[in-house]
């Protein structure tokens, strides 16, 4: 008899182990029923959190805590309507089956609000609340590109300037494209004329490397896209402008894609191309002839004749024209000598070019006497008889 009660007792034991399980395993299921999702700033979105309790009986001993990114927001003590400034807390019992749900709604999504959310069941065990059980599910709030800066060198382009011209080094530049307040992390290009310079360019035409970085700082997000390009590779010496943009998109369709350009070229001093002359004492209309070409572009050209007289442009003398023309950032300027005196060949004469960044250039040229020999004379003398004939018959024809 002692071993049938002993037996009996035992299997009771066990019976209310097997209920206790049973009722935990039944507590156990929480579930929140937004699934991991995005939401534009400014906008609003709930989330709703189920407890399903095995009984009414078990209500009374069961809560609900919310956490974003494990700091506590509410504990609801069932109040019906809850709610601050960013937050709103609803619960509702449903009898059969039991379930015990806590409604978060978060009134204007702000970045602050991007992370993860915890709904908690707390039970009650001796007088206290202990957390029982949790679910996790993570909001990503979607922001938009609050800024999108290029940077060449020292010059900042943003949409208000997008075009801005930048003259370059001839030995490269580094340029670097920096987004702020975007979530997530966009995806950032450079295009040259055009051309994704990471996948489109041949290594011939442009070396490269795009570095990537991204931080936040007191809730506002920046990130930032590097360029470092070998100026040489990318660009040859020359006038032709090129676009250099920068986009930033976001993944999706939430928001537009941002870009920003400049249009870059090198900078380099003026090269002269001038051709020295020689005359004879005398000879008429003797021309000195230049091109210049120079980035930042010249503004203004002068001739200096020694240290003395300056031949600005249009303005003609009875000793001196001037002409300027301009092809494709080419300037061809030239000086024509209205009769060579002793002193043209004494001295140097100088073409001086100012740039847009008031810088001054001069490249001199000179003008040689030419030594005639006892040939060339006695040529020279009978061209000079040959033309006197042809004007006197001339004259008594008349």
């Amino acid at each position: 008899m002692a071993k049938l009660e002993l037996l009996t007792m035992k299997i009771f034991i066990f019976g209310v182990l097997v209920s206790m399980f049973a009722a935990a395993k039944a507590d156990e299921k929480l579930l929140i029923r937004s699934h991991p999702m995005t939401v534009k700033e400014g906008q609003s979105f709930k989330l709703v959190c189920d407890l399903h309790i095995e009984s009414m009986s078990n209500l009374l001993k069961n809560a609900l805590v919310w956490k974003h990114n494990n700091e506590k927001l509410t504990f609801n003590e069932r109040v019906e309507g809850e709610f601050n400034e960013t937050y709103k807390v609803n619960t509702t019992i449903a009898i059969k089956p039991t379930v015990y749900t806590s409604e978060l709604e978060i009134l204007k999504v702000s970045p602050s609000n991007d992370g993860n959310y915890t709904c908690e069941s707390h039970k009650k065990v001796s007088n206290n609340f202990q957390v029982f059980n949790k679910a996790v599910t993570d909001i990503v709030v979607l922001q938009d590109i609050g800024e999108l800066v290029l940077t060449v060198g020292t010059t900042e382009i943003t949409a208000k300037n997008s075009g801005k011209s930048v003259n370059i080094p001839e030995t490269g530049q580094k340029f670097v494209c920096r987004t702020r307040g975007s979530n997530p992390k966009p995806i950032i290009h450079f295009y040259l004329d055009g051309k994704d310079m990471k996948n489109e360019w041949e290594p011939a035409d442009i070396s490269s490397y795009v570095r990537v970085t991204s931080g936040a700082k007191s809730g506002v997000r920046s990130h930032s896209s590097e360029l470092v390009a070998e100026g040489k590779v990318l660009i040859k010496k020359s006038n032709k402008v090129r676009s250099l943009s920068c986009t930033a998109e976001m993944e999706g369709s939430a928001f537009k894609v941002k870009t920003v350009t400049a249009n870059i070229s090198f900078a380099f001093d003026p090269q002269f191309t001038c051709k020295n002359k020689s005359a004879i004492l005398n000879d008429r209309y003797v021309t000195l002839e230049c091109e210049v070409e120079a980035n930042p572009p010249i503004t203004k050209h002068a001739w200096r004749y020694g240290d003395v007289s300056v031949l600005e442009p249009n303005n003609e003398t009875v000793e001196y024209t001037q002409s300027e023309e301009v092809v494709d950032g080419v300037h061809r300027v030239t000086l024509t000598i209205d009769k060579v005196l002793k002193r043209h060949f004494n001295t140097t004469f100088f073409l001086e070019v100012e740039t847009e960044d008031n810088k001054v250039h001069t490249h001199p040229v000179r003008l040689t006497e030419k030594q005639w020999s006892s040939a060339s004379s006695r040529q020279y003398q009978e061209f000079l008889f040959t033309a006197l004939l042809t004007l006197t018959a001339k004259i008594l024809t008349n």
